[in-house]
């Protein structure tokens, strides 16, 4: 199943160069307050998305990247559970949000499978008024991020 996260193109570079999870990732105690999620102190994780839409509850700003991976539905439906994120227009309420945090030994490299570059900062109202998020992002080969390019 196809899940999504923002990110970092240090963390997409680290992925492709080293062609493991080794040095991405950060380790969490559990924060009944943030989310729902279980914890190995001792592990790395890297959390994700169902919908797309739920990354606007992050920063969408250019220069960052949206990571597409196919995970088996059976990694995501353990390791499924919700995070607490600030409403993303008025900034006042929370919301509870459907979201996977899996741990980066669990993470093969095939399993990313698309990167898309935002281009242009997204805002709630660019989604809301239906600009199409084809509209902010550039769909980057996973190639372009080896060893040889250059910066």
């Amino acid at each position: 199943m196809k899940v999504y996260r923002l990110c970092h193109r240090e963390e997409i570079e680290s992925i492709v160069q080293n062609k493991s999870f080794a040095h991405v990732g950060k380790r969490f105690a559990p924060n009944e307050n943030k989310n729902s999620h279980k914890y190995n102190l001792r592990q790395k994780y890297l959390h994700f998305f169902q919908n797309p839409h739920c990354i606007m509850y992050l920063n969408c700003l250019k220069g960052r990247y949206i990571a597409v991976y196919d995970l088996p539905e059976g990694l995501l439906e353990r390791r499924k559970g919700t995070g607490k994120y600030r409403d993303f227009v008025s900034f006042l309420n929370l919301h509870t949000v459907q979201e996977y945090a899996i741990s980066t030994r669990q993470l093969k490299p095939y399993n990313l499978v698309a990167v898309y570059e935002i281009v242009h900062d997204i805002d709630y109202e660019d989604i809301w008024l239906g600009d199409p998020i084809s509209k902010f992002v550039k769909k980057r080969p996973l190639r372009t991020f080896s060893l040889q390019q250059e910066k």
